[in-house]
């Protein structure tokens, strides 16, 4: 089965498996009868043979990708099964209560996505099967084709009162993603090669909509998300899973984008700007009186002004009414965007993380964002932002460009953070500097 790549089915028997070439497969498969097998399509029938061998056949499969083709044999499993009888996880029986949390994932996310696309379930999917390997190899994560994936029992197992805070978000993200992916990769059509990627991080998105936003991954579809707002995004990605036959994401999206007509550039030209250029922009803010100058840098100067960067801002005024959508279109080498902002007022770019860029305020400006932030208005600022600040203040003063005291007086407010994603990036930050950090000896007395 392809578990583990891409091209892995090569092995079963020849083929082209160039992604845009479909074909009919009819599977069958002789295995000995302690042994159930699996592959896209529901079994068929099953006939016996003697010395306790059986054949099973499996449904004929619509015109499919290749690599979407899955085949698993596998002994000493059961089944919990639920939605509609789509949704089954597969598993070995003494285990059970550590995959009921996924399980339930599972389920919701697939209402979730029926929902949101408008699309009925069973007029996507016959059956889903989910199967939970106990011994998968080191690297698999996840695997399988269209309406079977595959989980290594060590990636979704979860035990609210055994597990480290955080371990339901991974588990989370990981089954949303494969719900999502059957959703973007199995069903969607794929007309063009490039079509893959772009399904991909679809599914990727979706599974990461609320934590992961803070994961660079995801910042196109993230910003296409904003740019459109979430309820015009929404209508483009359902015709898009009903018409991809015909039209691309980008197209689509442009029909809707047009109608608001808040952008001189066209998705293709934001999308491309991303795509073809390597790294990400960083921007310095230079203040002067009562006007804020922007001015972008990069480590290749080749990179230079390429990119169309989405900027929108919020001040201390109007932390409690500002508009996410109020977006200045960013393609030049140093402009002076921002006026009038009273001068006691601080300002923070990068509004809900529209954009993956990072940002250098001016030295006064990160102590005015400090300061707030040390009181209980801080929830005021918008979670995603309150990250970004922890991780560009790190970043910056690694770098020498500024005063590793600010990084140290911003991470002083997290002693009142209680959400998840301002945490984040300070969880990444101890992680490298874990190498640099001397352990404790089990026997040693500390004075504080």
């Amino acid at each position: 089965t392809n578990l583990y790549t891409r091209n892995a089915i090569r092995s079963f028997f020849p083929c082209w498996d160039n992604p845009t070439i479909t074909a009919i497969f009819n599977i069958s498969i002789n295995h000995p009868i302690y042994y159930t097998v699996f592959s896209n399509m529901p079994i068929l029938r099953t006939t016996e043979e003697l010395q306790g061998v059986r054949w099973t056949y499996f449904r004929e499969t619509p015109s499919m990708s290749i690599y979407l083709l899955a085949i698993v044999i596998i002994s000493n499993i059961t089944t919990y099964t639920s939605y509609q009888g789509i949704n089954s996880m597969w598993f070995q029986t003494d285990i059970w209560k550590t995959f009921k949390y996924a399980h339930n994932i599972a389920y919701s996310a697939t209402v979730y996505l029926s929902a949101y696309t408008n699309i009925r379930t069973l007029s996507v999917f016959e059956k889903l099967n989910y199967i939970i390997v106990p011994n998968g190899l080191n690297g698999m994560i996840s695997a399988g084709g269209r309406q079977l994936v595959l989980y290594r029992e060590e990636d979704i197992k979860y035990d609210e009162a055994s597990n480290y805070f955080g371990r339901n978000i991974s588990v989370t993200t990981l089954v949303a993603y494969e719900v999502a992916r059957q959703w973007f990769v199995g069903f969607v059509s794929l007309k063009l090669e490039n079509d893959i990627w772009i399904n991909e991080i679809l599914a990727s998105f979706y599974s990461y909509y609320i934590t992961a936003q803070v994961i660079p991954s995801f910042v196109l579809i993230h910003m296409l998300h904003h740019l459109l707002t979430p309820e015009i995004f929404q209508q483009a990605i359902e015709e898009y899973v009903k018409v991809s036959r015909t039209y691309n994401l980008w197209t689509i999206m442009q029909k809707y984008y047009n109608h608001e007509n808040k952008s001189r550039y066209t998705i293709k030209e934001i999308i491309d700007s991303w795509l073809t250029t390597k790294y990400y922009p960083v921007l310095s803010i230079q203040s002067n009186n009562r006007r804020r100058i922007i001015c972008y840098t990069f480590d290749n100067s080749d990179d230079l002004a390429k990119w169309k960067i989405p900027i929108n801002y919020i001040t201390k005024s109007n932390l409690t009414s500002y508009n996410i959508t109020n977006i200045i279109w960013f393609g030049q080498k140093q402009m002076d965007i921002i006026n009038d902002i009273d001068r006691d007022d601080f300002y923070i770019l990068n509004v809900g993380q529209i954009g993956l860029y990072r940002v250098n305020y001016d030295y006064r400006n990160w102590l005015m964002i400090s300061s707030y932030l040390q009181f209980d208005k801080y929830l005021n600022i918008p979670v995603l932002n309150r990250a970004q600040l922890i991780s560009d203040s790190y970043y910056y003063a690694v770098k020498g460009e500024l005063d590793s005291f600010v990084f140290i007086d911003i991470i002083r407010y997290l002693k009142r953070e209680t959400n998840y994603i301002g945490w984040y990036p300070m969880f990444n930050i101890l992680d490298n500097m874990s190498v640099y950090l001397n352990y404790l000896r089990a026997n040693a007395t500390v004075s504080i």
